[in-house]
């Protein structure tokens, strides 16, 4: 699964921030627990969420990944497994005390499924935290996403396995705005090369090559034109609150346990 965000490229460091916003955040939740961190992706949220938690472990179901992330990050209360979040079977029901899942559900084709094997895993107050991007904070179909939610659907999508589910909004900082309104302009300046429209009815996998392409050339003109601008963007410029939902970057789901 591509969209992985490499700390070490520069023109990745707005987008690191953000996610690792999330963690932090999630941090506050997993104090001497046991964690799963499902959809681990390059690993730095995972570390994050070690430095509190009891136990962390991280899966994603890309070898290459994981192999980086093991060699980047070390703890005697983290490890890193490959595993497909579609099939969590490997791990003992109510084994967790926290699932987390950041920018991971809006990839999965039948997240219903998913939603019912975390609640499997998660002890009896167990906790699920799950974050997507914001469809209404979106500039551009992301052809790797099968779906994107508002705030309402999230909630409805969250609804359907977890009884108590409260939703709150990572908010950014206006350098934070600034930089993606220029991020935004950039792309809908590419998309002016697209007379005929292809990029409406290409095929997924077609649209995937050239967003990989347009991602990676979108990437360097940041990073040799802003990278100054890009540099002093931190994880301080965001935020999170559970009001304005609509104008947060992502939302976060915060799902409760309650078993009868």
């Amino acid at each position: 699964m591509p969209e992985r965000t490499d700390p070490t490229n520069i023109a990745n460091h707005p987008f690191y921030c953000q996610y690792l916003a999330g963690y932090k955040y999630a941090q506050s939740f997993v104090t001497d627990l046991r964690v799963l961190d499902t959809g681990c992706g390059e690993g730095y949220g995972a570390e994050l969420l070690a430095q509190r938690a009891r136990e962390v472990i991280a899966i994603d179901r890309d070898k290459k990944t994981i192999r980086k992330a093991k060699q980047r990050y070390w703890q005697s209360n983290l490890q890193f497994n490959v595993c497909d979040i579609n099939n969590l079977s490997s791990y003992p029901p109510r084994s967790f005390d926290v699932v987390c899942c950041f920018h991971t559900i809006e990839h999965l084709k039948y997240p219903k499924h998913f939603l019912q094997e975390v609640r499997k895993l998660l002890s009896d107050s167990g906790l699920f935290l799950v974050s997507t991007p914001n469809r209404k904070n979106t500039f551009v179909d992301w052809p790797y996403h099968e779906r994107e939610y508002d705030a309402e659907e999230f909630q409805e999508l969250l609804s359907t396995c977890f009884e108590n589910v409260t939703l709150h909004a990572l908010h950014a900082s206006q350098n934070m705005l600034q930089f993606r309104d220029i991020q935004e302009r950039t792309v809908q300046q590419l998309f002016k090369w697209d007379i005929l429209q292809l990029h409406r009815w290409l095929p997924k996998r077609f649209l995937q090559v050239g967003f990989d392409i347009g991602g990676w050339l979108l990437k360097a003109w940041l990073r040799m034109v802003y990278a100054n601008s890009i540099s002093h963007i931190t994880i301080k410029d965001f935020h999170v609150m559970n009001k304005e939902l609509d104008k947060g970057l992502d939302l976060i789901g915060i799902c409760r346990n309650t078993w009868k």
